[in-house]
């Protein structure tokens, strides 16, 4: 006998935006198997949300069981203490480049090894306009590996580079640890931008080349005292800067 429940009276797009106010694994939770046509809604709802950050593994199992790669367009994976290993078990499942509709993607401390599968492919995510990865992380995750293994961290670098190079134009949104590795790339579309730190230089790269910049915060930036600071932009709305030294101006015109 067909289930049904009060919200087979809702139309499919009212469920929609419901559904955008859950995590995957709370819609899952909440609203598999009451009904009929909510479960036929569930198959083809095509905008989850995957946040793993301190996930419950039985929550992070329903996900993997239930989940297509094409129905998500948020991710976040974290490999710190309270989900070790995460992005290795997670990717033994899917592979990046199944996520064809990913929007945004955030990477906590996350493995070596599952870095490298990650970004090898994330070049092909044509939708994505949203990247957050602090890559000093990684090595604080890995402290021994400092001295003993630097050729790792010094390819995982090289391939950082590459990366960004064909990423970071098409992104609208990004938080990167250092603004050194943006002199050379196109930030025409960057609307927001968070940075872990910055030099003097790099933040006026970064007026100069993303002119559609609307909000700037950057948690360190390293300035000498005494220093004028004239900086130019026509969209920027935003700006949160902490900086190292006690006398500086800094001006921005339109």
């Amino acid at each position: 006998m067909p289930r049904c429940c009060f919200l087979d009276l809702f139309p499919v797009e009212l469920l929609h935006t419901l559904f955008t106010y859950f995590l995957a694994y709370e819609i899952f939770l909440n609203f598999s198997d009451v009904s009929d046509y909510v479960s036929s809604i569930l198959l083809t709802y095509s905008a989850y949300q995957l946040d793993f950050k301190g996930i419950r593994k039985s929550n992070f199992n329903l996900i993997c069981r239930r989940i297509q790669p094409h129905q998500v367009i948020s991710l976040t994976i974290s490999d710190n203490d309270d989900t070790p290993c995460q992005s290795e078990l997670f990717f033994s499942h899917f592979r990046i480049e199944q996520f064809t509709h990913l929007q945004s993607i955030k990477l906590i401390m996350i493995d070596v090894e599952s870095s490298k599968s990650i970004f090898t492919n994330l070049y092909m995510l044509k939708q994505l306009c949203s990247f957050s990865f602090d890559r000093e992380s990684v090595r604080c995750k890995y402290p021994e590996w400092n001295h003993s293994n630097r050729d790792t961290f010094n390819q995982l670098d090289l391939l950082l580079i590459d990366v960004y190079s064909r990423l970071i134009p098409q992104l609208d949104r990004l938080h990167l640890n250092s603004g050194n590795i943006l002199r050379s790339i196109s930030l025409s579309r960057l609307r927001h931008l968070r940075l872990k730190e910055c030099s003097l230089d790099d933040l006026e790269t970064i007026f100069r080349k993303a002119s559609q910049l609307k909000s700037l915060q950057i948690c360190h930036i390293l300035i000498k005292p005494n220093v004028n600071i004239n900086l130019t932009s026509i969209q920027l709305t935003r700006l949160n800067l902490s900086v190292n030294c006690e006398y500086f101006s800094i001006s921005i015109t339109n």
